[in-house]
C-alpha cells in the first residue's frame, strides 16, 4: 500500500484540500465551494494521467517519457477549456486564478514524483 500511487494521490489530495480549505475558511477570499471545482478537476486528470503512466510504463517503458510530455500537453489543453467553460459559470477573482495556478503547480510536482517512481519501480522490476 505504500508504494501504490493512486493511494498517495488520493492522501495528497484530500491533505492539499483541507489545508486550502482551511486557509479559505478563515480568509475568506472566496466562496468555498469553488475549490471543490479545483481540486476535483485535479484529482481527476492527475488520475488519469497516473494510471495511464503506470500502464504505459509497465508495458513499453521505452515509450513513457513522450507519453509523460504528451499527456502534460492534453492536460494543459483541459485546464485551459475547463477554464473556459468555468469562465461562464463563475466569476473569476484574482484569488480564485491564484488559487488554481497552486493547486495546478502542486499537482504537476506530485504527478512528476509520482511518475517517477513509477519508473523506479518498473526499471527495478525489468530483467
Amino acid at each position: 500500500m505504500k508504494n501504490n500511487p493512486f493511494y498517495s494521490l488520493f492522501i495528497f489530495s484530500i491533505i492539499l484540500f483541507l489545508v486550502n480549505f482551511g486557509m479559505l475558511y478563515f480568509l475568506k477570499w472566496m466562496p468555498i465551494s469553488w475549490i471543490w471545482y479545483i481540486h476535483i478537476f485535479f484529482l481527476i486528470l492527475s488520475f488519469g494521467l497516473i494510471y495511464t503512466f503506470n500502464w504505459i510504463a509497465h508495458n513499453f517503458i521505452e515509450k513513457s517519457g513522450f507519453v509523460f510530455i504528451g499527456f502534460l500537453f492534453v492536460k494543459i489543453i483541459l485546464i485551459f477549456s475547463y477554464l473556459t467553460i468555468l469562465k461562464k459559470v463563475i466569476f473569476f477573482t484574482n484569488n480564485f486564478v491564484g488559487n488554481f495556478g497552486i493547486a495546478y503547480l502542486l499537482y504537476l510536482f506530485f504527478s512528476m514524483l509520482s511518475c517517477y517512481k513509477i519508473l523506479l519501480s518498473c526499471q527495478k522490476n525489468k530483467p
